[in-house]
């Protein structure tokens, strides 16, 4: 297990084919009915041809292009919070950001429009029970063999939320093609070019999986949690809402409400909060790789030599509470991120898009998401809550999940 920048490094910068395959473990094993040969799980020349073509969408115009998306689905999560939370009473909104992060990276991929948060709130529940079944298989020994697994009764969940979630997949793409047949597309989309890379539809389906699944759950989960970090320090929320008002307020940077392109990457210190918040509580706690052939590796400021078959877990969580690069790590400071804080860091103390050439394809994308519905919310509303982070033990269920939704009163602003 690794738990140092320096040894994360030596493990993560090759782009050896036979250093960054997954591990044919249990762990793995028991995602592919779900997700299949597809991104997550492929290896060497297929791996770097796949994400060759869902890189295509992540170029500069994309992200520009996507920003009016952006907005507006987060002044949809606005006016449902505003409706929510009419009563003054507290309420849990963990289904309601999921819903928005599904709705928002459903158009992104499929080019189809979901209709917010309500509209992703059904693939979100049937997500999060294929990951209950599958840390129930992890935990119960005796249902790792498929003979026995097939007579759990957690497996007739786990296949109908996989059927369900099939079947909204295959909806997407056929939604999609029906688009390209009446020249009616929008924006060139993931699906246009696996579809245009000669995949086939049931490749297709397994990528999609793949990308709606990953592709909300981190956000989302972030957002939660930043939402809550927020509420508990209401001093770094005044810093962050300061920054946000003047972006607002700038007719250089906004337009009838809706933030720029530009105005995103202005929005430093919100970042900062964002980014400290992946730190304290990387939604990807730990990930794995297994060596097909031998690498060198620093360890305690030695070269040693790995055998292939290694399995090597890289545990962020444990790398970003390491006071050799982290002071202080259990305290929640967002000025960490500072550009001359940065600077004097490793830079693999901090991983929570993993890194080197299997890092997140979509970490530009998720960070201006990120920033676009949290501008939003804090614009719009005073975020409080009724609990503390230390009240709730966080599981390790795949990602970061905290044991029950947080509770939140959200004041709106007179603006």
């Amino acid at each position: 297990m690794v738990f140092s920048a320096e040894t994360a490094q030596s493990v993560l910068k090759s782009g050896d084919f036979g250093h960054i395959c997954k591990p044919n473990s249990i762990f793995y094993n028991v995602m592919r009915p779900f997700l299949g040969n597809s991104l997550l799980l492929h290896e060497g020349q297929l791996w770097r041809d796949r994400r060759k073509i869902i890189m295509r969408c992540m170029s500069f115009h994309h992200l520009r292009t996507y920003t009016s998306l952006l907005n507006k689905h987060s002044k949809r999560i606005v006016n449902d919070l505003g409706d929510l939370f009419a009563d003054g009473k507290s309420h849990r909104i963990n289904t309601n950001i999921s819903g928005l992060f599904v709705a928002i990276i459903t158009e992104i991929v499929t080019g189809s429009d979901i209709e917010g948060a309500k509209g992703g709130a059904e693939f979100h529940h049937n997500f999060q029970k294929w990951k209950t079944c599958i840390i129930k298989r992890l935990e119960k020994i005796w249902l790792h063999p498929d003979i026995l697994w097939k007579f759990s009764s957690h497996k007739i969940i786990h296949d109908q939320a996989v059927s369900n979630i099939s079947a909204f997949s295959r909806q997407k793409l056929m939604e999609h093609k029906q688009r390209r047949e009446e020249k009616s597309v929008k924006f060139r989309n993931t699906i246009d070019e696996l579809i245009d890379s000669g995949q086939s539809d049931e490749e297709i389906v397994r990528e999609l999986h793949t990308l709606l699944s990953g592709g909300h759950e981190m956000s989302a989960t972030t957002m939660h949690l930043f939402l809550l970090l927020m509420a508990t320090h209401q001093n770094y929320q005044d810093l962050c809402r300061k920054e946000i008002d003047a972006i607002f307020e700038d007719e250089e940077q906004s337009s009838n409400g809706s933030l720029k392109f530009e105005a995103i990457n202005r929005l430093k210190y919100l970042e900062m909060c964002l980014m400290e918040t992946m730190r304290l509580l990387p939604p990807v706690f730990a990930f794995m790789r297994q060596l097909k052939t031998g690498m060198d590796i620093e360890y305690e400021g030695k070269e040693i030599h790995v055998p292939p078959g290694t399995q090597v877990a890289i545990v962020p969580w444990a790398i970003h509470r390491n006071e050799n690069y982290w002071s202080n790590p259990e305290t929640f400071d967002p000025d960490r991120f500072l550009p001359e804080e940065c600077a004097k860091r490793h830079s693999h103390a901090y991983l929570p898009f993993s890194a080197g050439p299997r890092n997140c394809f979509g970490m530009k994308l998720g960070m201006n998401e990120m920033k676009v519905v949290a501008a939003h919310v804090l614009r719009n509303f005073r975020v409080e809550s009724t609990d503390r982070l230390e009240d709730i033990p966080l599981l390790p269920t795949v990602t970061v999940t905290p044991e029950r939704d947080y509770n939140f009163v959200m004041r709106k602003r007179a603006l």
